[in-house]
């Protein structure tokens, strides 16, 4: 009888519960770097397909990348493009972006190995060349590196080449040259006022500008007679005084420093001549189409368009 209600009583629970013993089933763990794993998912809902892989770039993006940008190169597995470029040929600034075609994440724990090479003061064209030869600043993103460059040159530019020899441990030839768009600007010429001041030439742009301009002597050299008699002349900084005006007269920036004589080039004749860098904010650049004038040091220069 004991034997017969055992028998019932697990007939019952087969029946009710539709229970069977069963092994203990474990999801497969994913992997530390945050791939998919690769399971079996027969008689599951259906996997994604295509899931990208964290930090991998799709070949088809990096074309496009490539495709907007303002300037490439490649040697087949490396590319260097100019992704993002201002230009008005004193001020140059862009961003530099350095990966692989394939679109394999580089090695984020690396720093490629390259240059601005020109504007280069050694190239005997220019009397003033400022720049952030290795880049201003440097940074890893999607799989890339990027590297941001900052020149200015007088006189102006309108070329720019770099340089690559390595990147992401590879040694590589990557050499770009290019003429970058020029932004708006406005200009002047020569031109001489009652105080002695020449001007050279002039430019402004949305973010920058130069005045390049002589002095006579008797402003830019200083004399002085010691307790003997003695005369010492020294040239020393001169102050400078800059506005920039619209059509009616009104302000539209102003900017002021102490800049020394440089470049001379008519010493012989009592001149010294004088180069006046100024720059505006990419978030506040200067209004150019208002811009009609610069005033340095009380001296008021007409700014005309320069010709597209």
């Amino acid at each position: 009888m004991k034997k017969a209600f055992i028998l019932l009583a697990a007939f019952l629970c087969l029946c009710l519960s539709g229970c069977a013993p069963a092994a203990d089933i474990q999801e497969p763990s994913q992997p530390s770097s945050g791939a998919p794993a690769s399971v079996d998912v027969s008689g599951r809902a259906e996997a994604p397909e295509s899931a990208p892989v964290p930090g991998l770039s799709d070949p088809s993006r990096i074309a496009e990348i490539l495709e907007e940008a303002c300037a490439v190169v490649d040697d087949g597995t490396f590319y260097a493009a100019v992704v993002d470029c201002y230009s008005d040929t004193h001020l140059t600034e862009m961003t530099v972006r350095l990966g692989r075609l394939d679109g394999e994440p580089a090695d984020d724990d690396y720093t490629p190995v390259g240059e601005l090479t020109e504007p280069d003061f050694y190239s005997g064209l220019f009397d003033e060349v400022a720049k952030g030869k290795y880049g201003d600043s440097s940074w890893y993103e999607d799989g890339a590196y990027f590297i941001r460059y900052r020149v200015y040159t007088r006189p102006a530019h309108t070329e720019i080449s770099l340089s690559y020899a390595e990147v992401d441990w590879t040694p590589v030839e990557l050499t770009l040259t290019f003429k970058p768009e020029p932004a708006p600007r406005k200009t002047a010429g020569e031109m001489k006022f009652d105080d002695g001041m020449e001007v050279d030439s002039a430019l402004a742009a949305g973010r920058s500008g130069i005045v390049t301009f002589y002095l006579p002597e008797s402003q830019a050299v200083t004399r002085e007679t010691d307790e003997n008699g003695n005369i010492h002349t020294s040239r020393g900084l001169i102050p400078v005084s800059l506005s920039i005006l619209d059509a009616d007269g009104g302000v539209l920036c102003e900017k002021e420093g102490s800049i020394g004589s440089t470049g001379n080039d008519r010493e012989a004749e009592g001149y010294y001549k004088y180069a006046f860098h100024f720059f505006f904010d990419e978030d506040d650049p200067l209004p150019l189409d208002e811009a009609a004038s610069i005033v340095l040091n009380g001296n008021e220069i007409p700014l005309t368009p320069y010709p597209e």
